[in-house]
């Protein structure tokens, strides 16, 4: 189910995009289509921080982490970094293209607690990113947003699915200045060795280009995030089940201050049995 929906989820992405059937390094069968008007494309920028939460159990499956990047301006350079990790890859973008970068193993979160290794994007022209979580039948995708979209206050939402023992979760990624994050729970966490009930503030100190995962049996949905500097925030669930084998589950948050009023939710319905 995960291979499936990832990669409906990323051709309707190329299709928004208006990107060409000349897509680099991926073998994907497009057919004749209208191209939509650019203007719905995803968010641009040339700055990005991401991370690569938890998925499934640590010792679970191959890891297969991506970055796909698609570029606006011809011969677009590109350097993608791991924080406090010597790694870095250089990549060109170009106008109407998507290229894929595999980002190292040794990025994932696992557990709650704080990490060094996210994941910087820097590009001179404007590009716009999909992120790629996978491992054997559990994976998502997520829009990477730059760091011009990040905010100072967010609400997390997390899928509730069956209790199976697994957790739902969200990382906070601060980006280029230290940052203190106060954490109104909605849902105990243990963090650092220490238990924090629902309903509790959790303050977390975190350094330039750091971020903190935090997970819980319950549901985390509610609880809100605020810090001093901007950051990015994840949310989502290590492997939500819902009749079905579980799913990894992870989305970038929108900041507060961008949510609207005014909302278009097609019907839908959820079956008993997929």
């Amino acid at each position: 189910m995960g291979v499936d929906r990832i990669w409906k989820g990323f051709y309707a992405y190329l299709l928004c995009l208006s990107v060409s059937t000349g897509v680099s390094n991926i073998a994907i069968a497009v057919p004749s289509v209208e191209i939509p008007d650019p203007s719905c494309s995803g968010p641009q920028g040339t700055e990005f921080i991401t991370v690569f939460m938890q998925n499934h159990l640590p010792s679970y499956g191959g890891k297969d982490f991506r970055l796909f990047i698609t570029g606006y301006t011809p011969g677009t350079s590109v350097t993608i970094s791991v924080n406090k990790a010597g790694v870095r890859f250089n990549v060109r973008a170009n106008l109407g293209e998507t290229t894929w970068i595999q980002i190292p193993e040794f990025v994932a979160l696992a557990g709650s607690n704080i990490f060094d290794h996210t994941v910087i994007v820097r590009a001179d022209h404007e590009i716009a990113i999909l992120a790629l979580n996978y491992k054997t039948y559990t994976a998502d995708t997520t829009v990477v947003y730059p760091v011009e979209k990040l905010g100072t206050e967010y609400y997390v939402v997390t899928p509730m699915g069956n209790r199976d023992g697994l957790e739902k979760q969200f990382a906070v990624v601060a980006w280029k200045d230290p940052t203190i994050v106060e954490v109104y729970l909605k849902a105990a966490v243990t963090f650092q060795g220490e238990t924090y009930r629902a309903g509790t503030k959790l303050v977390i100190s975190l350094g330039a280009y750091q971020a903190v995962q935090l997970q819980s049996r319950d549901d985390l949905s509610g609880t809100r995030i605020v810090s001093q500097n901007p950051v990015a925030v994840y949310s989502g669930h290590v492997c939500v089940a819902q009749h079905t084998k579980c799913d990894y589950v992870g989305e970038q948050l929108l900041r507060l201050s961008v949510w609207g009023t005014t909302f278009i939710v097609p019907p839908f319905i959820l079956p008993d049995q997929f």
